[in-house]
């Protein structure tokens, strides 16, 4: 009887490993497969977006300007084809004329500094004698080890962060969708780039 649990236990724990290898072997071909149809799926996106690119300049001729926004997405990039005064805007066919005016819109947070405390005392840091303590007298020397020496506890603060968040807006001739927003973030190139191609267009339009 004395050698019988250790036998009965034995069998039951290469039993319970074998099963989770079992199941760890079925979960890695379930993440394999799931991989597959996520690779499968950005395929076709980019297929369709190669596609419908070379449909687009087909019929408008190849674009003087390109801004993507979304890599492989017809509604995150801008086309202008400066020879036909047309613009594909974020999914909106449009032409020149179409553009009525431009602004942009600044949404400003302040992210405050971190705020680190520094401990000082007259024979080391404070730590250093609370562990010192530690060892020696268990956890009632650390509570005493840590208090007799003098200390002085500086506070430092880093640099507040201004966090500047643009968008774009794009005011059409249209009553169904009279503004486009252009979510740009904290691009500034990006924008002032954004900003120069629009008024540009205005301008055009105005001296027509």
């Amino acid at each position: 009887m004395e050698n019988f649990f250790p036998l009965l236990v034995t069998p039951l724990i290469i039993y319970l490993i074998i099963r989770s290898r079992k199941f760890s072997e079925k979960e890695r071909k379930e993440h394999v497969v799931k991989l597959a149809r996520e690779e499968n799926k950005l395929m076709e996106k980019v297929r369709s977006y190669n596609e419908w690119y070379r449909n687009y300049v087909a019929q408008n001729g190849q674009p003087n300007k390109v801004i993507t926004l979304k890599k492989n997405d017809k509604s995150g990039i801008i086309l202008i084809n400066e020879q036909n005064h047309k613009i594909w805007l974020l999914g909106n066919d449009l032409v020149f004329s179409d553009i009525i005016s431009c602004s942009v819109e600044e949404e400003t947070s302040i992210h405050k500094g971190k705020i680190i405390a520094n401990t000082k005392t007259n024979n080391g840091s404070l730590i250093g004698r609370a562990l010192v303590g530690g060892v020696i007298a268990g956890s009632v020397g650390a509570i005493i080890g840590g208090s007799t020496s003098s200390s002085t506890t500086e506070f430092q603060q880093d640099d507040d962060h201004v966090i500047r968040d643009y968008t774009v807006i794009v005011n059409i001739n249209s009553i169904s969708n009279p503004v486009i927003r252009i979510h740009v973030g904290r691009d500034n190139v990006l924008t002032n780039e954004l900003f120069g191609v629009f008024r540009v267009i205005c301008l055009r339009n105005s001296q027509q």
